[in-house]
């Protein structure tokens, strides 16, 4: 399934394994994975201040994309889903280029597992400590309005988007995802 030219938006809750499958579809549809965090935390290592860091990494995050998909390569983008503007954007620069936008949700419904992800994994800057415990810079502002914002909930295009359990072994999850995409992008086929 390589040279398929979409964008592709991973979705979810910390810790629900968005980059372990964005990454492992990125090895077989050939596409460049674009990391919230890689790109916050980059931000944050240049000195941009907590509360301009995650709205500045989403306008970073998909110029790149626009551009990736511009030059003919297929997208992924790896973040949480919290709020409107980012389907809205997604689809918006797809449209623009003429290509397709879809959604997976990564969820994991057990609450320890989703721990132990978290405290195991490399941890980037921006990146959460714990299920309970921001980032160490997250301003007061920030985890209010996280806060206000349920950690777990993903807010995608009216179309709907996929849903996998990853609880399940990694390969089964990417094996649903790969079944999954020809008929759906197929669906969304541009032109």
């Amino acid at each position: 399934m390589t040279n398929t030219v979409a964008l592709i938006q991973f979705a979810g809750r910390p810790g629900s394994g968005k980059t372990r499958l964005s990454r492992d579809l990125a090895g077989h549809l050939g596409a460049s994975v674009l990391d919230l965090d890689v790109v916050k935390s980059a931000l944050l290592d240049a000195g941009t201040a907590w509360d301009d860091a995650g709205r500045t990494a989403y306008q970073v995050m998909f110029a790149l994309a626009e551009d990736l998909l511009r030059g003919g390569r297929p997208v992924i983008v790896d973040s949480p889903s919290r709020w409107e503007i980012i389907p809205e954007r997604g689809q918006q620069i797809a449209a623009v280029v003429g290509v397709p936008y879809l959604m997976i949700e990564c969820r994991c419904a057990d609450k320890a597992e989703l721990g132990r992800r978290l405290a195991s994994r490399p941890r980037h800057r921006s990146q959460m400590r714990s299920l309970d415990e921001p980032a160490a810079e997250a301003t007061a502002n920030w985890v209010a309005e996280a806060q206000g914002r349920a950690v777990d909930t993903t807010i995608g295009p009216a179309a709907g988007w996929f849903v996998v359990d990853t609880t399940q072994p990694p390969e089964e999850c990417l094996a649903q995802v790969l079944a999954y995409l020809p008929g759906a992008l197929a669906a969304r086929r541009i032109g």
